[in-house]
Order: C-alpha cells, then sequence, then structure tokens
C-alpha cells in the first residue's frame, strides 16, 4: 500500500528528502543558529561562576568577619552549614515553582512575540535582580543573621532564573540539539557542560584573588561576582534562543525566515484551537513525569552529587590531617585547577566521540569513584593521589556532557529540568549533611587514618548506586538513542 501511495503521488517523496536536508554547517543561516545557541548556553557559565565563588569563598569569609569577637566564633561550622542549607532548600523550591509559573504564564498568552519576553526573559530578569539584592546584603552584612537572610535572597533569585532557563531551554532544545549535525543529544549536552565548568574554572581562578582577611575585598568580589551574573544573563535574553537578535538581525537583513512554515500555520491558529490547547497542556504537564526513566536519572544525578561532593568537599581536612600537609589551602587550590582543566576539554570531546551512552556512564562513574577509593587507603600522595584528581577531572567532564545530554533528550518540560537541577543541588545539602555529621562522630572513635576512610567508602557506595540507578534507564520502546 505505501508503495502504491508513493507511484501515485511521486512529489512527496520529493517533498521529504527536502525536508530532512539540512543547510551546510558553514551557511550563515546554521550559523545563526549556533550563534544564537551559543549564547542561550552562556548562562550557565555564570550560574556555575556564582555557585562555586559564592559557597566555597565569599560566604564562608564573610561569616568568619561579622561572628569575630563575637559569641558565635567558635560556632561557625553550623552557622555555614545552616546558612548554605537553608539556601539551597529555598534555592530548590524557588526553581520548581517559577519555572511551572513561567511555562504556564506562556501557555495563556497570545501573542507569538511576547510569549518568550514576558514569560522567559522578563523572570530570568526578576531573578537576576532579586539576586542582586541579596549579594548587596551579604556584602555589606554585620550580623551572621543579615547574611543568612542576604543568602537566601541570592540563592532565591538565581533560583527563579535558572528555573525559567530550564523551562526556556527544555523548548529549545528539539531545534537546537540538532545543529551540529548529529543525530544525538550528548554534543549538546557537552557544549552545556562546557559552558558548566568554564564557570567552575571562573570561579576558582576568582577565588585565589579573594583576601578573605580583608573585608573590602570582600565586597568587591560579591560585585565582581554580580557583574559576571549580570553580563552572562544578558547576553542570553539578548541574543538566545531563536528569537533572538542574532535570529532578528538575519531574518532583517537577509530576508529568509529561519522558522519553518509550519512554526507560522500554528501561530495563525484561531483562538478556540488554542483555548484547547491550553487545557490540554494544564492537564498533561505532570503526565510525562510518570515515565520511570525520568526518575532513574533524578535519582542518579541524586547520588551521584552526594558522591562527589563528599569526594571533593573534605580534601582540604584530609590533606591536612591525614596527609599532614603544612599549607593545604594552596594544595586544594592545585588540585581544583587540574580538575576543572581537566573537566573542560572531557566534557566537549565526550560529546564529539560519544556513540554509546551506557559505556560513557559506566567509564564516567567508575573514573569519579576512583578518587574517593584511593583516599580511602590512603595512597602515597604525590605519585598515585595527585594523578586520580586529574582522572577524576576527566571522568567529572565526561559524566557532565552524558547527564545534560540525557536530560535534555529525557525531561520534557521546565518542571523536569527544575527537578532535575533540583536533586544536584539537594545531593550537595546531604554530602556536607552526611559527611560532617559522620566525620564529627569518626574522628572522636577513630584515628583520622579510618575517619575519613569511612567517608569515602560512603562516597563510592553512593557513586555506585548512582550508576545502578542509570543503568536502569531504557531507550523507549521503537526509537534508537545514541
Amino acid at each position: 500500500r505505501g508503495k502504491k501511495n508513493m507511484i501515485k503521488n511521486p512529489e512527496s517523496k520529493v517533498e521529504e528528502k527536502q525536508d530532512n536536508e539540512k543547510p551546510s554547517f558553514w551557511s550563515v543561516s546554521n550559523g545563526v543558529r549556533v550563534s544564537s545557541t551559543l549564547a542561550m548556553l552562556i548562562i550557565e557559565l555564570s550560574f556555575q561562576c556564582h555557585l562555586i565563588l559564592i559557597t566555597s569563598i565569599l560566604i564562608p569569609g564573610q561569616l568568619l568577619y561579622v561572628i569575630e569577637g563575637t559569641e558565635y566564633k567558635d560556632h561557625k561550622g553550623k552557622l555555614l552549614g545552616t546558612i548554605i542549607s537553608s539556601g539551597a532548600l529555598v534555592g530548590v523550591i524557588v526553581s520548581i515553582l517559577s519555572s511551572a509559573i513561567s511555562d504556564f504564564v506562556k501557555s495563556i498568552i497570545s501573542s507569538p512575540v511576547l510569549k518568550n519576553y514576558i514569560a522567559r526573559r522578563a523572570g530570568v530578569a526578576i531573578g537576576i535582580l532579586i539576586n542582586g539584592l541579596g549579594l548587596i546584603l551579604c556584602a555589606f552584612s554585620t550580623t551572621w543573621v543579615q547574611l543568612w537572610i542576604g543568602f537566601v535572597i541570592a540563592a532565591g533569585g538565581i533560583s527563579i532564573s535558572a528555573g525559567i532557563w530550564g523551562g526556556w531551554l527544555a523548548e529549545e532544545k528539539k531545534e537546537e540539539a540538532n545543529l551540529f549535525h548529529k543525530t544525538s543529544t550528548t554534543l549538546y549536552g557537552s557544549i552545556t557542560a562546557l559552558f558548566g565548568y568554564s564557570g567552575h574554572f571562573i570561579g576558582a581562578g576568582l577565588s585565589l584573588l579573594v583576601d578573605t582577611k580583608e573585608n573590602q575585598s570582600q565586597k568587591k568580589s560579591f560585585l565582581i561576582l554580580y557583574i559576571i551574573v549580570l553580563v552572562g544573563s544578558t547576553i542570553t535574553m539578548a541574543f538566545g534562543g531563536k528569537d533572538g537578535l542574532f535570529v532578528a538581525f538575519y531574518e532583517c537583513f537577509f530576508v529568509q525566515k529561519l522558522n519553518s512554515e509550519k512554526e507560522h500555520e500554528d501561530e495563525e491558529n484561531s483562538e478556540e484551537q488554542k483555548e484547547t490547547t491550553i487545557v490540554q497542556k494544564s492537564k498533561s504537564y505532570f503526565s510525562p513525569l510518570k515515565d520511570s526513566n525520568i526518575w532513574f536519572l533524578l535519582f542518579s544525578n541524586f547520588w551521584c552529587h552526594v558522591a562527589a561532593d563528599v569526594a571533593t568537599g573534605f580534601l582540604f581536612y584530609l590533606l591536612r590531617d591525614v596527609y599532614r600537609v603544612e599549607a593545604p589551602k594552596k594544595l586544594v587550590g592545585l588540585f581544583l585547577s587540574i580538575l576543572t582543566a581537566c573537566s573542560v576539554p572531557a566534557a566537549l570531546l565526550m560529546g564529539i566521540f560519544s556513540k554509546h551512552v551506557t559505556i560513557g556512564y559506566i567509564f564516567a562513574i567508575m573514573g569519579m569513584l576512583w578518587l574517593p577509593l584511593v583516599s580511602a587507603l590512603n595512597v602515597p600522595l604525590w605519585w598515585l593521589f595527585t594523578p586520580s584528581i586529574a582522572v577524576y577531572g576527566f571522568a567529572a567532564g565526561a559524566y557532565a556532557s552524558l547527564n545534560w545530554g540525557m536530560a535534555i533528550k529525557l525531561l520534557p518540560s521546565g518542571l523536569g529540568i527544575s527537578l532535575w537541577m533540583g536533586s544536584s543541588v539537594l545531593g550537595r545539602v546531604l554530602s556536607s549533611l552526611i559527611g560532617g555529621f559522620l566525620l564529627d562522630i569518626y574522628l572522636h572513635i577513630l584515628s583520622p587514618k579510618w575517619a575519613y576512610a569511612c567517608i569515602e567508602i560512603v562516597s563510592v557506595t553512593s557513586f555506585a548506586l548512582g550508576l545502578l540507578l542509570i543503568l536502569l534507564v531504557r531507550k523507549p520502546k521503537g526509537k534508537q538513542t545514541k
């Protein structure tokens, strides 16, 4: 029957062939698409730079300044844990809510021109402004309560922007994932991870310039951090996406629409059809979350972040208490620089050469598992422990690439992306609570060597659990995924 239809309608075959043809990678239209895609992702760099710098350097340093000479000076560990964990929890909740609200607002706006500008860009801008208010309060805080409130506001603001951007990213993914003539979304995920680790690298570099003992240096660092966030978000809001300025300039000067005719036909639907679509979307918004693959991915992401933060979060104390390093801060900075430098190229290479995602996950998680394993065995510092940092960096970059690609492929909406990001944050929070709690207990009953070995075993177990969960993800029936 299919052959008869092709004989009767030979033009349909030609039209189908033309629809599947892609423009040359070096064509102007594809260059505009790639540029708008990269602009869409650059905000991830500012997000990750914000995360590294504020949680690792600025908040701990400002806390030491405000509690110096007060009754709280001997409780800096508990106060820091309270500030960071509460801000993270608020961020997770705000991110999920903002993403859902943004998706709903976009669904009720009839004008195709205003959809992304009101529901997406305006929401991201509001979050950035709230983040700036929180950073100002942190910079000029004189008590730990003011610092706490400021950090919660800053975390909530950046989470609003991140949640809305996640929904925007999920919406753009169908077209952007194939811009580089790849059938897999892994390359698109690796580029996203590349921007994230570049933000890590910038944050780690700026942390070396911050003098935590000098309050003026702290204030300047808060200002620099906000400038980075503001610039990154502005570039994304102005040039990112298929309705950004790159596409607008191209359509203005080359008089050639990048959007397909089908998209224009969808924009001309009647009000009755639009209302039906809104009702259907409101009813089916949560239905994709019934897919077990999504929950396997979320919980795998959660446990891998628990493991990763336990493995790297206690390096300072491990070097000081077990290896007896006199200046652990400088050595930790060196290790983190090595780790980040290895992660950046690994994230990109995994997207280019990866064909089998499952095998990639196995090698990536096993590579990250190597660091806590050698830490638990208390191996010699220079000839085995230091190379394991580089191995961990390559593996972490590969994992981030695969994880972003899987998230872009499986998660259907901004809600799914927000839940995925939230699982990462909750993993970091739980790792700090579990690791710190267990370490305080074990150091009182065991030698430092065995106490840290117990902590690293928690990391190894969490990595193994994360690997098991990701292996449970199955290919959709009738489709082939790479």
